[in-house]
């Protein structure tokens, strides 16, 4: 082994500042690091941010660590701490024959983009602890970076038993950071990267990230892709070879109001086709499309699927849109909120049936491979986007070309609010006695075909105090006012297919239980009783609440009121005048009975 522990550094700490700058955002360091740890051959890598909150740069810190296989004391000297070195340029696959991610070396740089003061250490098989610590916040940004570093220590006692016997790895600490995380978004967006960094659409069971938020975040969930992408109503699942001459896969309409309902459709298309007869330069490259209607006739899908708990902005910005990954991990911006790179929210995919299909509609993703694609398609220097290739504009082109052919598959199965093979419904009532002043609700007995949400009473007239709700069907309330005779009220609904009219059959409706006049003693230790008396002109109208004091009569009042309120047709504004006259009497009468005060 090595035992030179110095280095010969002419650069300065203001270089490496720059090089860190490169990275935009602290979410974007973390990524970093973590595929580190991807192309250690890690299977596990835990991103302590506990600490990583507060006013005070000076106290917020992070941990990242990784159960990889380490660095020996040359590969921190000429590798880790070398910043003229782009790793992984020499050796593109790890030993488990990962395709490695750090081929720029920014994963070192990005502990510096979150902190001043970094200390790393690092075991490797058959060898020793080693440790270092890099301090830039005890220097000015002219020092030499050999004035930086400490020395490399050999199984330091602060790290003596941090592996166990035979493990390998490597821990970073982070401290004095360089920007505060004071947002709550500062850490959506790093759980947000973290949970799609790694394709969710081909789980690796070999690589685990866990990240530890401080407690009041600790519940903050990880969304299930897979359960997700299963209640899609539209599947788009193809890849092209790796000679990059046809693409081939499936379409599935799984749309359980589609006429295509479980159809599925193999795709097979020369990639010729969809460069204007141009040679496709690129090789493997697999798409997912996950397309969820966000339709009217399709709103009572969303309990079923789970997603209804989440916010529309939750769903936006976690779930939907369209990412893109290299060989299984990401590759940034693209899918991020805003970056629209396939123009999908674009005019030409906004007009007449295209709204429908847009980044708030889908969940989808495309993994290329470096393997195959020989060098046509390659990371920019700061990790963000890919460098202006014939392969990136290729695979951009088919990409764009795949989302329209998907687009004219689904716009085809639903070119209206209301599709054509929905069945005209078929629905009744019933026959029912009620009582005035009792709260009752009668509802509709679907009994065939597809019932829509436009129900009306189309002949008669509901009791005074009942109201239809158009949107299910329900007819609710108190009758206000009783009837010997038959009542017949026909209530319609329907859709392009036809309607349906049901008649509701109330058989008799009769008086609440006669009331007692106002009256009564009143004196130290009695309570004033009474009795609401009658609407004049409405025989047994009674409040629902039998008022003995101020508020007992407010609520009384806001009984009636609500029932009003509830009168939801243009035809019924007779019934709300003629009940706001009743109330109005009744208030009146109460008032002006002394035994109330």
């Amino acid at each position: 082994m090595d035992n030179d522990d110095s280095f010969n550094f002419q650069a300065t700490w203001n270089i490496v500042k720059r090089l860190a700058d490169q990275i935009s955002h602290p979410a974007l360091a973390v990524a970093e690091l973590i595929k580190n740890a991807y192309d250690a051959d890690a299977s596990e890598v835990l991103i302590n941010m506990k600490e990583a909150m507060g006013s005070n740069p000076e106290n917020c810190k992070m941990v990242i660590s990784d159960n990889g296989h380490g660095m020996t004391k040359k590969d921190i000297q000429t590798k880790w701490s070398n910043i003229g070195v782009s790793v992984n340029t020499s050796e593109p696959f790890s030993m488990k024959g990962r395709s490695k991610q750090g081929g720029k070396g920014l994963g070192r740089f990005g502990a510096w983009k979150l902190g001043q003061k970094v200390t790393i250490a690092t075991r490797s098989k058959n060898n020793p602890t080693y440790a270092l610590t890099i301090d830039f916040s005890q220097h000015s940004p002219e020092t030499p970076l050999e004035k930086v570093m400490s020395p490399i220590l050999t199984d330091p006692p602060a790290f003596r038993n941090m592996f166990p016997e035979g493990a390998t790895g490597t821990y970073i600490y982070v401290e004095k950071f360089n920007e505060t995380m004071t947002k709550v978004s500062d850490l959506q967006l790093i759980q947000r990267n973290t949970q799609t960094l790694l394709n969710p659409f081909e789980p690796q069971n070999d690589f685990n990230i866990i990240l530890q938020l401080p407690r009041k975040f600790e519940r903050w969930e990880d969304f299930d892709f897979q359960h997700i992408t299963s209640q899609a109503l539209y599947k788009f699942e193809v890849a092209i070879d790796p000679r990059g001459q046809s693409i081939e896969g499936m379409y599935t309409d799984n749309n359980p109001w589609s006429k295509f309902h479980n159809e599925e459709e193999r795709i097979h298309i020369p990639t010729s086709d969809l460069l204007d007869g141009e040679k496709c330069q690129i090789g493997a490259v697999k798409v997912w499309i996950y397309h969820f209607r966000k339709h009217t006739a399709y709103k009572k899908l969303w309990p079923t699927t789970n997603l209804g708990v989440l916010s529309k902005e939750d769903y936006n910005k976690r779930i939907c849109g369209f990412r893109l990954y290299k060989d299984g991990v990401r590759v940034f911006p693209y899918g991020e909120p805003g970056n629209d790179w396939l123009e999908l929210d674009s005019k030409n995919y906004s007009e007449s049936s295209a709204k429908w299909f847009s980044n708030s509609q889908i969940v989808a993703a495309a993994r290329f491979d470096m393997n195959t694609n020989k060098g046509t398609i390659t990371d920019k220097s700061n990790r963000e986007g890919l460098e202006e290739t014939v392969g990136k504009t290729q695979l951009f082109k088919i990409l764009q070309q795949l989302v329209k052919i998907m687009r004219a598959k689904v716009n085809k199965d639903y070119p209206s609010e209301q599709p054509s093979y929905l069945k005209a419904p078929n629905f009744d009532y019933g026959s029912y006695s009620l009582t005035v002043g009792q709260e009752t609700n009668l509802h509709v007995r679907n009994t065939g075909g597809d019932i829509t949400k436009n129900y009306s009473v189309t002949k008669g007239r509901l009791p005074k105090g009942m109201i239809l709700d158009t949107r299910t069907g329900t007819v609710s309330g108190a009758p206000l006012t009783s009837s010997v005779n038959e009542l017949q009220i026909e209530i319609t609904s329907g859709n392009n297919q036809g309607n349906h009219t049901a008649t509701l059959t109330l058989s008799e409706i009769n008086n609440a239980p006669a009331s007692t006049p106002i009256g009564g003693t009143t004196g130290v230790d009695q309570e004033t009783k009474w009795t609401a008396p009658t609407f004049p002109g409405n025989s047994g109208i009674q409040p629902s609440v039998e008022p003995t004091s101020i508020s007992d009569l407010d609520r009384s009042i806001s009984q009636f009121a609500n029932k009003v309120n509830l009168l939801p047709n243009v035809q019924q504004i007779s019934q709300k005048k003629e009940l706001l006259e009743d109330l109005k009497k009744h208030i009146d009468e109460i008032l002006e009975h002394e035994d109330f005060y």
